[in-house]
């Protein structure tokens, strides 16, 4: 119980206090801000052939269960693809891995 007030009270006080000073004035406001439609991305043409498969399938009335792996289903296969490297979270990280 003690360690559940405190993790509680640990976390207000890290988001009331050292939060807003480790993120730059402003960066929240100017990382929501939508991006020009000029700068939207496209489907693939594969994703979008998969999308109408799976949407046909829901319109037959098979269920997420029923599709089973998508892989073996749909014919794709991913692999001996290298993962690909996470995002970083916050553009102000110090430590970049």
């Amino acid at each position: 119980m003690e360690l559940a007030y405190f993790a509680s009270w640990y976390t207000e006080y890290r988001v009331n206090h050292v939060l807003p000073k480790a993120i730059p004035k402003g960066w929240v406001q100017e990382w929501s801000r939508p991006l020009p439609e000029s700068e939207w991305t496209q489907p693939s043409a594969e994703l979008t052939e998969l999308s109408r498969q799976v949407t046909a399938a829901y319109e037959r009335g098979e269920t997420f269960l029923d599709l089973g792996p998508v892989e073996a289903r749909f014919g794709q296969s991913n692999v001996g693809e290298a993962p690909k490297p996470a995002y970083r979270s916050v553009p102000f990280a110090t430590n970049v891995g």
